[in-house]
Formats: C-alpha cells, sequence, structure tokens
C-alpha cells in the first residue's frame, strides 16, 4: 500500500542538527509505507538552496542540497522511484 502527498504538509525537520524552532519550512514531497515501514521526503529551504531530506522508520535516512528546488524535486521523484522498485 503506497500513499503519496505532494500538498500542504508544512513542519519542522526531525533531524539532529537542524534548527528545532519555525525556522525552516519544511515541506513534505511524498510518503509511502512499504514493508511495514513509513519512508517520506522532505524540501526545505537551505542556505545554499533547497534541502531535501529522507526519513525511514522516523530515522534520517538521506540528505543533499540543491541550488535550485526543481532540482531537488527531480531527485525526489527519482528516490520515491527507487523505494517503490525495492523488494
Amino acid at each position: 500500500m503506497a500513499s503519496s502527498s505532494t500538498g500542504d504538509w508544512e513542519g519542522v525537520s526531525f533531524e539532529s542538527g537542524w534548527p528545532s524552532s519555525g525556522e525552516l519550512n519544511a515541506q513534505r514531497v511524498w510518503s509511502l509505507w512499504k514493508s511495514g515501514a513509513l519512508a517520506a521526503a522532505e524540501i526545505a529551504k537551505h542556505p545554499l538552496g533547497y534541502a531535501l531530506r529522507v526519513y525511514v522508520s522516523g530515522s534520517f535516512l538521506y540528505s543533499s542540497v540543491h541550488t535550485m528546488r526543481r532540482a531537488a524535486e527531480q531527485e525526489a521523484r527519482e528516490l520515491k522511484r527507487h523505494w517503490l522498485a525495492r523488494s
């Protein structure tokens, strides 16, 4: 069962080292359940552009920074396809 959200979810990152106040405006770009684990990706403003962060089962897994939001969104789509293709 997979669910995807590209909407209006805004919140603060749970990644340690990132500000825990409302300084970051993180937006979830997708989330899905696979093999009993929740995976989610979010994009947030970053001093160098836009940070893409991926979480699995509530734990931080991966991060990358892009100068353009479009590039971060493209990588998020590719990671979602990769995650869905995993057995």
